[in-house]
């Protein structure tokens, strides 16, 4: 980056207190960008809020990591996964037969919580198969 856009980043951050980098990171994954396009064309318009800029990479460069984390691709694509997994029932009844595959079971439902809340979704909702008890 060239002396220049570095002050005028600068200069632009005191005027308008800016929101911080977990906190616009946190605002930039509910709107559900496929990718980056999505956020120049938003961080273009006057929807976007003062307090998040529009270069992310470039205000934040201290914390930035990469698109797919700023606007929460991976963890959404873990989230559809482990949800289809969940609404399997097959994978379900392998689940509460064997010791492992019920910890596995545990694991990924703590993830889609936890991946639901940090990206400001609903959890998904499984359907529980009522026990069968005609034996």
């Amino acid at each position: 980056m060239t002396q220049v856009s570095d002050k005028l980043v600068e200069a632009c951050s005191t005027r308008v207190k800016r929101r911080s980098f977990l906190g616009a990171r946190a605002f930039a994954r509910t709107l559900n960008f496929k990718n980056s396009t999505g956020w120049v064309e938003f961080a273009k318009s006057e929807k976007r809020p003062r307090d998040i800029p529009s270069s992310p990479q470039i205000f934040y460069k201290d914390e930035w990591v990469s698109w797919d984390d700023w606007l929460g691709r991976k963890d959404r694509q873990r989230l559809d996964s482990y949800a289809a997994m969940l609404k399997s029932s097959d994978w379900l009844k392998n689940a509460a037969e064997g010791t492992e595959d019920f910890e596995d079971l545990c694991f990924i439902r703590d993830e889609v919580d936890r991946l639901s809340k940090e990206l400001g979704m609903a959890s998904p909702q499984i359907e529980e198969k009522p026990n069968d008890t005609s034996n």
